[in-house]
């Protein structure tokens, strides 16, 4: 019975050593829980699909928020500004990077409006899903300005209850164009779109 406990208890900590070792592959010395000495392929890795061949030919592996290794469009990793063509009109953005996954857009521009300077608001934008008001149209000079009529590419911005911009989103390949026409023709707006994906 004794030499019975004494092979269990051998067994156990063999097993216990098992559990806790160092796994090296190509490598007899591992520094870590799992060292690979070569090229890694992970096959079925979930995730986002590379959306953009031609820029973008292989996606990005990253980590959920409970450490799972899934994989996403470099898109969805890229900080930018959103590009104001001065070619066209006032009121025309593109190639602004947002990617697939939920984005942070903050607006930080003017509107040929009399007395109104300055205009900021931040919104999210997710191709698909309802464009959420994040911070609410400021004005640095004085005057009102509400957003309503909102949809998932989509919403109207109001300045001095007169002033009406629409503005419409179109995203293809992760790039998002904006246009913000007056609904009366005679205002514009301009100015800076910056980008903040969220990997969550």
């Amino acid at each position: 019975m004794r030499d019975m406990k004494k092979k269990l208890s051998l067994l156990g900590l063999m097993i216990s050593g098992l559990f806790l070792a160092q796994i090296g592959i190509n490598t007899d010395t591992p520094t870590k829980t799992l060292d690979v000495n070569g090229s890694t392929r992970v096959r079925n890795l979930t995730g986002a699909a590379t959306n953009n061949s031609t820029l973008f030919p292989n996606s990005v592996v990253v980590t959920t928020s409970d450490g799972t290794l899934t994989n996403t469009n470099a898109l969805n990793i890229l900080y930018s500004s959103g590009i104001y063509r001065w070619s066209d009109s006032n009121s025309n953005w593109s190639n602004i990077r947002t990617g697939n996954k939920e984005a942070r857009l903050d607006f930080i521009g003017r509107a040929s409006v009399s007395g109104l300077p300055a205009i900021t608001f931040s919104i999210i934008y997710q191709l698909g899903t309802p464009i959420t008001i994040i911070q609410n149209p400021v004005l640095s000079a004085g005057g009102t300005a509400t957003i309503t009529n909102i949809t998932n590419n989509s919403f109207t911005l109001t300045i001095n209850s007169s002033q009406v911009f629409n503005f419409t989103f179109t995203t293809v390949n992760g790039l998002t164009a904006i246009n913000a026409g007056n609904s009366g023709g005679t205002f514009w707006i301009q100015g800076t779109w910056h980008s903040t994906p969220n990997l969550n």
